[in-house]
């Protein structure tokens, strides 16, 4: 629906559309993740988002590349979408009847209705919720503007400006496939440690709730827009019982 919006209007509420679904989208797939790793009880939930970030960068690299290869054709970007949708909807047919059944008993759920107040929702999930909403805002600040970063400021032909994104979700696939490595190790008792930038690992496999740790200061301000919820302090190095962080040089 973006690519035929015949005005700004249209535009802004396909977008919000797209928008919705696709949060639907996150949410489900978060949902499952959480059914298959109680099921094989043990840490997979880094990989589950690994493997979409790995698909989100396989996607990037390849609209990229059509997009600044095939840049006279006037309906390229018709094409290109009309496809996706296309693919999409026959894998989430088929994967649609691979899913796994929600383990929550009768039990389980009473408790959880018990505990729900006001509109319907608990202060947890409210508070999971605000935090969700910070985090995508700063993720939906890296996938579009980077786009318009290297058009505009850095003057990147055509539809070579997608590189920027593809960079992001390679870096975030990378520190997704760590994570239930990193959890795995702490689990079984493990120090671990990030050096510089390796706080974003460790955040990503959890580790870092509640604890001190430190990270070069010039990556600080894209950390907390990554994760809101984490304060790295501006110290040289920090210990903090099986944690071990330097800022690096």
């Amino acid at each position: 629906l973006p690519f035929l919006a015949p005005s700004l209007m249209f535009l802004f509420l396909s977008l919000m559309l797209v928008g919705m679904f696709n949060g639907s989208l996150d949410v489900a797939m978060n949902a499952q993740g959480v059914t298959i790793e109680q099921t094989l009880k043990k840490p997979v939930m880094s990989r589950l988002h690994a493997f979409f970030s790995l698909g989100s960068v396989i996607g990037a690299s390849v609209g990229t590349f059509f997009l600044a290869t095939f840049k006279s054709d006037p309906n390229l970007m018709i094409k290109h979408v009309l496809g996706v949708v296309i693919i999409s909807t026959l894998v989430g047919i088929v994967s649609g009847r691979l899913l796994i059944p929600d383990a929550n008993t009768p039990k389980q759920e009473q408790q959880q209705r018990q505990k729900q107040k006001g509109f319907g929702f608990s202060p947890a999930v409210i508070l999971l919720g605000s935090l969700c909403f910070l985090g995508m805002l700063a993720e939906g600040a890296n996938y579009d503007w980077a786009a318009l970063y290297f058009h505009d400021v850095l003057k990147v032909e055509g539809g070579w400006s997608g590189l920027g994104y593809t960079a992001f979700v390679m870096t975030m696939t990378l520190g997704r496939f760590l994570g239930d490595w990193l959890r795995a190790l702490w689990r079984r008792g493990r120090t671990v440690g990030g050096l510089c930038t390796g706080a974003y690992a460790l955040a990503q496999a959890g580790i870092l709730k509640g604890r001190r740790f430190t990270m070069h200061w010039d990556n600080i301000t894209a950390f907390a827009e990554n994760f809101p919820d984490l304060a790295p302090s501006r110290q040289v190095f920090t210990i903090d019982e099986r944690v071990m962080t330097c800022a690096g040089g």
